[in-house]
């Protein structure tokens, strides 16, 4: 836990997740508590089913908690309707997913566009600044090539430009490497890192490889719901 809360950038508190299943009732999270400070590096490692995934969508507004808090930057989250939540999303938090979740119509530099075109804050150019982040991943020749024209490992690099694309102070990575051969998750691991590194962003990576979770600054455990 950090000990300074003014550099804090992402806290939950008590955080719980139940699913009604049939009859019973699955309890995703347990009572979580996880403070990271500002562009720390935390990796969160566990099997299959230990709640990992569930905790990092609901750290990023996109599922609810059942009890507990989410603050991004000193700001409660899990109070916000959909449209104040879609908006903090869109300006503070950059996600990339397992498997990739590129819009299959688009180029790269559309999908890349996108966050930016939504942004009310008209900080950046959508077209120059997909051109820029899609260079710092080495797709400046690519650009016009759609997702299913493009590898495993070339469409996680679009999905890491499209993650940087407001500038987010926060960025959540679901398994980034998962549906990735290993040369090609480490690659990507590689430009995930050189891309946080430029913006100072804080980094919040769940995975379930040992290698990559060692990268991190900070590596919790996740085990039935529970950090341990």
């Amino acid at each position: 836990m950090a000990s300074d809360t003014s550099e804090v950038m992402l806290r939950a508190t008590m955080l719980e997740k139940h699913f009604q299943m049939g009859d019973t009732v699955v309890h995703a999270l347990r009572g979580v508590d996880i403070a990271v400070t500002k562009g720390e590096i935390v990796a969160i490692l566990g099997a299959s089913g230990s709640g990992k995934s569930t905790l990092l969508g609901i750290l990023g507004g996109l599922d609810a908690p059942s009890a507990g808090r989410v603050e991004i930057a000193g700001v409660d989250i899990t109070k916000m309707n959909e449209n104040e939540l879609a908006e903090i999303r869109n300006k503070k938090i950059g996600f990339v997913f397992q498997f990739f979740n590129l819009i299959s119509t688009l180029t790269a530099l559309e999908n890349v566009e996108l966050p930016v075109q939504f942004s009310t804050g008209g900080q950046f150019s959508s077209r120059k600044r997909a051109e820029e982040l899609l260079a710092l991943v080495g797709l400046q020749e690519r650009l016009r090539h759609r997702p299913g024209q493009l590898s495993g490992g070339e469409q996680q690099r679009v999905a890491i430009a499209r993650a940087m694309a407001n500038a987010p102070d926060v960025i959540l990575a679901d398994e980034p490497t998962g549906n990735l051969d290993t040369a090609t998750g480490e690659s990507v691991m590689n430009i995930l890192f050189d891309a946080r590194r430029e913006t100072g962003a804080t980094l919040v990576l769940v995975t379930h490889d040992a290698q990559v979770a060692a990268r991190a600054n900070r590596t919790l455990t996740m085990q039935d719901g529970l950090l341990v």
